[in-house]
């Protein structure tokens, strides 16, 4: 079955939720009606590679953001990750700047991050090291929350309450922008995995979701290498390219996730 714009299938009439739900959104957004009807029959994989197309040449060298991105990256992540993301840019200069920085649970800019490193896969030999600029220059609880978690809830019940929210860090840090907050500390985790057990007694958390955070909490962002930096915007780094991994099934093969926030960046 193909969609061909404008609530029309190939092989008869919209029947299923699915399809009825498409017909509701491309009414409401013509340039997705659009994009369907025009580009309907080609993959996921072959829309998101003609997006990609090649920069016109800009008045700056591209070694000065090749460069400064490295520098960034290296002492975070590590001098091996910092190279492949600057050979990724020399590559294909094209990086994800729609994101919000901080641990990202936010629904759809997750997806949008699976989206850009699915494209940024297509013809590459081996895993490549995705760049991903972010703005830090947001309060830590904007819509993504950095403030803490995001739990969807698996059945319909909650839908329209929208995600609940488990604050990692206290309530006075809540309109410090990102770029300026302090890194979390082992107090502020404590106290976070105590809210989850909370949720999960009143029954407002699965437990299969509440186990998962609580293992997050204490394996990754009780870790070591994160807990030692002194800033949120810095253990957001890390965090987020380790949390990335965990994302797949065989997480070596995956590509690797460079998230810098992009006011530094600019600096």
């Amino acid at each position: 079955m193909r969609y061909s714009g404008n609530s029309a299938w190939i092989g008869g009439s919209s029947t299923t939720t699915a399809e009825r739900m498409l017909d509701m959104v491309c009414e409401r957004t013509p340039v997705l009606d659009r994009i369907l009807a025009e580009l309907g029959e080609v993959t996921l994989s072959g829309y998101l590679s003609s997006l990609l197309t090649e920069p016109r040449s800009p008045w700056q060298d591209r070694g000065d953001l090749v460069d400064a991105v490295a520098q960034y990256a290296s002492p975070l992540l590590g001098s091996d990750v910092a190279g492949r993301v600057a050979d990724e840019l020399r590559r294909s200069p094209v990086a994800l700047t729609a994101n919000h920085h901080g641990v990202d649970y936010f629904a759809q800019s997750v997806q949008g991050t699976l989206l850009f490193a699915l494209s940024k896969c297509q013809g590459s030999n081996s895993p490549p090291a995705i760049p991903i600029f972010a703005c830090g220059n947001i309060p830590m609880n904007n819509l993504t929350y950095p403030l803490g978690m995001l739990f969807y809830a698996a059945g319909s019940s909650q839908l329209e309450a929208g995600p609940r929210k488990v604050p990692i860090f206290p309530d006075r840090h809540k309109r410090t922008m990102v770029s300026r907050a302090p890194g979390y500390d082992a107090a502020m985790i404590q106290r976070a995995i105590k809210r989850i057990d909370g949720l999960a007694c009143q029954g407002e958390v699965g437990p299969e979701v509440a186990d998962r955070a609580r293992k997050l909490l204490a394996a990754e962002y009780a870790a070591p290498p994160v807990m030692s930096l002194e800033s949120y915007s810095d253990q957001a780094v890390v965090l987020s390219h380790r949390l990335w991994k965990l994302c797949f099934a065989e997480p070596d093969a995956a590509p690797d996730v460079v998230v810098l926030e992009l006011e530094r960046l600019v600096a």
